[in-house]
């Protein structure tokens, strides 16, 4: 399966265990490429890690079907077990870290 190489390294730095919504993603998209393969060139190997990292209008097609409800429970009780350093914030949406930093959000902890 394809993974992003920051994926594992977040969850490694949150101390979460690695959970499987990338590949219930995959699994169910790779084989009913109709709602996603037109908008993406390339051979099939470049293809596959795009759906991935597709417009959520591409995946809702999908997200009734198969284990993707259940990855998607797991990843957010995954993340709401932990207390997110303000360091990822700033590597990964810097544009909500500057509003953190400014006090026009917070971070709200889910344990």
């Amino acid at each position: 399966m394809y993974h992003s190489p920051d994926q594992n390294d977040v969850a490694q730095k949150l101390r979460v265990p690695r959970d499987s919504h990338h590949d219930s993603i995959e699994k169910t998209m790779l084989p009913e490429p109709a709602n996603w393969k037109p908008y993406y060139d390339g051979t099939p190997a470049e293809q596959k890690p795009l759906p991935l990292y597709s417009y959520g209008d591409r995946i809702r097609n999908y997200c009734h079907r198969s284990k993707i409800p259940e990855a998607v429970d797991t990843l957010i009780s995954n993340l709401s077990a932990v207390t997110t350093p303000e360091s990822l914030y700033s590597g990964n949406l810097s544009s909500q870290y500057v509003r953190l930093r400014s006090k026009q959000i917070e971070v709200i902890q889910c344990h």
